[in-house]
């Protein structure tokens, strides 16, 4: 590393007159291994070095020479010809920071010695508990209302068809009423104890690709399931709880943009097949008579249309603002509501729709107790179950910290702060508590996580699109969706006669909606369209068109390859590990093939990538006009 008096003796800047300030001022940021905030001031200009270049400065030989790292004399800007030269985000008090904040920038060293031990925990602690009772506070609105109810069916549709499946495929061992108890109660722990309540754990299809894939192997080796599920869960719920303790969540800073993306089209892709195959499957089903399949299509049709066509109304030109906020807040649960009036008409009602499969009664599958015969087990059973514990911590860590770092993006400009390492020690608590009642395991949605934030956001139409400029962060609605899923267990024959088909288009609703904001997904449509009538506020407005296509052909190559491995049952239980690829992919292949530049604008952290582009262009001329006076 330079120091900065070998840097000061050419001023830092050798050739000022033919580059642009930003290059030298990436330079001298790059040898304090930190980004430096400049700002004016009304006599002089200094840098503001960030906090994780203290260790480095502490050092008394370097301290003297803290001063140098100043703008030259002659070439201070004026305060009138800087505004503002930060990151991309802040820390809460107006200071620069790190979009990776608090985790720290990419090149920081990891926290994974004994003595910075718990201290992603406690910094979490310190950043949440002052604003535990704000996080209250902040639900008491009438928008919370509409919230509580869409989201109860968004979240209880797929633990009622989950639920069901694995009954079928463990041949009894769990079922709907499990899955109810184990959603509703470990969602109201994680709404009361987790750093950021946003975040829903829920019942996902890897979870239950691995939980089916344990039962198989149980099968064949003549282990009993419910004995080697729950140490299996005993020994993740330990081994997350570690990951919590040592700060393993820091490696989540190395997970960008890119990953995020294909992630997010992966879930809502799955959403999609999952829904679309239930309908079109139907119709090879019954015979010649195709009346029942087409009634189901044009019921899921009915819910997937007028929920996007209500929710749309907030940006609307029509009707007051109260109306269209209101209408807006209350579509989806409008939608399943008129469907599923529609399905209970005679006529309609006639045809045999299928019905959510809720049991009548509230019992355990065969009648068990609440706590599995844990110590029944052999002590060789005990320790074998580590191996396949490992491979369901590397799904929840993934799961969890990818499903989080989505909610906490800033294109959603949450204002409180993410908790990751706070996050994942909850999610022990609910496994391990989980698995010694013999429950299925919960972990974070990706889908209700992003369906929750939205549906809490204020939204406003800039440039032709939605973007969000605040959210009501709070605990009360994910507590009382995840009570009301819990209180379900007392209205099972109510719920069961909500039509599968409403549900069907209920999970349409929430995979379009999830492709909202994604920049992957908003970049395939380029390759198709003429190069002369590309939209202002494209990437192409900043980087080369060819580099755009190849960087959007590289992620659809990997949610091929991704998807390809999902459906293979080979290799769906391996399938998580599979996710941590992409960010080597991301962090080692791309830079070979793309410059920094592109890689910075095309992955960066902003919302819109050319407004990205933009303000780097404007900021380095800015600087250099400021420079040459």
């Amino acid at each position: 590393m330079t120091p900065p008096h070998r840097l000061h003796r050419s001023y830092c800047f050798p050739s000022i007159e033919n580059e642009s300030f930003a290059n030298h001022f990436a330079f001298v940021s790059s040898a304090v291994n930190t980004p430096i905030a400049y700002t004016a001031s009304a006599t002089r200009t200094h840098t503001s070095i960030s906090q994780s270049s203290s260790a480095w400065l502490a050092h008394p030989v370097r301290r003297r020479h803290t001063h140098l790292l100043r703008f030259p004399p002659s070439k201070t800007p004026k305060l009138h010809q800087i505004s503002c030269i930060s990151s991309s985000s802040n820390n809460g008090n107006g200071t620069a920071a790190h979009p990776d904040w608090p985790l720290g920038p990419p090149g920081h060293p990891g926290r994974f010695a004994p003595k910075y031990w718990t201290k992603g925990l406690r910094e979490d602690l310190k950043r949440r508990l002052p604003l535990y009772i704000s996080d209250w506070k902040d639900g008491l609105r009438f928008k919370s209302i509409p919230v509580i109810l869409f989201l109860y069916f968004a979240c209880l549709a797929p633990v009622v068809a989950f639920g069901g499946l694995t009954f079928a495929l463990t041949n009894g061992s769990m079922g709907v009423v499990e899955f109810l108890l184990s959603s509703g109660a470990s969602g109201m722990a994680y709404a009361l104890f987790s750093g950021q309540p946003l975040t829903f754990i829920a019942p996902t299809g890897l979870t239950l690709a691995f939980t089916v894939a344990l039962y198989g192997f149980c099968q064949v080796a003549s282990f009993p399931f419910l004995a080697t599920y729950a140490w299996v869960g005993i020994w993740t719920a330990f081994i997350l709880l570690m990951a919590a303790v040592v700060n393993f969540s820091d490696l989540i800073k190395f997970c960008t943009r890119f990953t995020d993306d294909i992630f997010n089209s992966l879930i809502a892709t799955n959403f999609l097949y999952e829904a679309t195959r239930a309908l079109l499957g139907a119709f090879f089903v019954f015979g010649a008579d195709k009346t029942n399949p087409f009634v189901a299509l044009s019921l899921a049709f009915g819910t997937f249309v007028s929920a996007r066509f209500l929710t749309g109304l907030r940006t609307s030109r029509y009707l007051f603002k109260k109306a269209r906020d209101t209408l807006a807040d209350f579509g989806p649960v409008l939608s399943i509501a008129a469907m599923s009036t529609i399905a209970a008409l005679p006529a309609v009602a006639k045809v045999g729709l299928e019905r959510l499969s809720i049991p009548s009664s509230f019992s355990l599958a065969g009648g068990r107790p609440f706590l599995v015969p844990i110590m029944a087990a052999p002590l060789s059973l005990r320790l074998l179950a580590i191996v396949p514990a490992l491979l369901l911590t590397c799904l929840f860590f993934l799961d969890q910290n990818i499903s989080v770092r989505v909610v906490n993006s800033a294109r959603h400009k949450l204002k409180k702060g993410p908790a990751y390492h706070l996050d994942m020690l909850i999610l022990a608590v609910c496994t391990f508590v989980c698995s010694l009642m013999g429950l299925p395991w919960m972990c974070a949605g990706t889908v209700q996580s992003l369906a929750h934030v939205q549906a809490l956001a204020e939204v406003e139409s800039r440039n032709g699109r939605d973007q969000i400029i605040s959210v009501q962060e709070n605990r009360l609605t994910p507590f009382f969706i995840h009570l009301a899923i819990l209180c379900s267990l007392f209205l099972l024959p109510v719920v069961s006669r909500i039509p599968m088909a409403v549900i069907s288009g209920l999970f349409l609703f929430l995979g379009r909606n999830m492709m909202n904001g994604n920049d992957f997904l908003s970049r395939i449509r380029y390759m198709f369209m003429d190069p002369k009538l590309y939209p202002k506020d494209s990437p192409m407005a900043t980087v080369p068109a060819r580099q755009v296509h190849s960087f959007t052909i590289l992620q659809v190559s990997c949610l091929t390859a991704l998807w390809m491995l999902k459906l293979n049952k080979k290799t769906s239980m391996f399938f998580p590990a599979v996710i941590a690829t992409l960010m080597v992919i991301r962090s080692r292949i791309a830079p070979r093939f793309f410059p920094q530049e592109t890689l910075n604008i095309l992955d960066g952290e902003l919302t819109d990538a050319n407004e990205k582009g933009t303000e780097v262009t404007a900021n380095s001329r800015k600087l250099t006009s400021a420079t040459s006076q």
